[in-house]
């Protein structure tokens, strides 16, 4: 049996989501106790693995579903404003 896939890179493929999704994190940094990050410091995060992002945000591995669980939860609700 064969399957095919499509397989999409959303982020800048399909819609460029990143100034959201760095607002949306700016705006829960207080509730999940990190610091806010500047556009400087979002392109420099491009250059991270998902790991060094994690350690360089300070964000609690426990605190980190909840906080990936409020992100996608308020980017569905914005993807109407993201630019394609």
């Amino acid at each position: 049996m064969t399957v095919k896939v499509i397989i999409f890179d959303f982020d800048g493929t399909l819609a460029d989501t990143l100034d959201t999704i760095a607002g949306i994190t700016n705006r829960l940094a207080g509730e999940f106790g990190y610091k806010p990050t500047t556009k400087e410091e979002v392109e420099n995060l491009k250059t991270f693995s998902s790991r060094q992002v994690i350690k360089q945000s300070g964000v609690s591995i426990l605190k980190l579903p909840f906080l990936i669980r409020k992100v996608k939860k308020q980017l569905s609700r914005e993807m109407d404003k993201v630019p394609e």
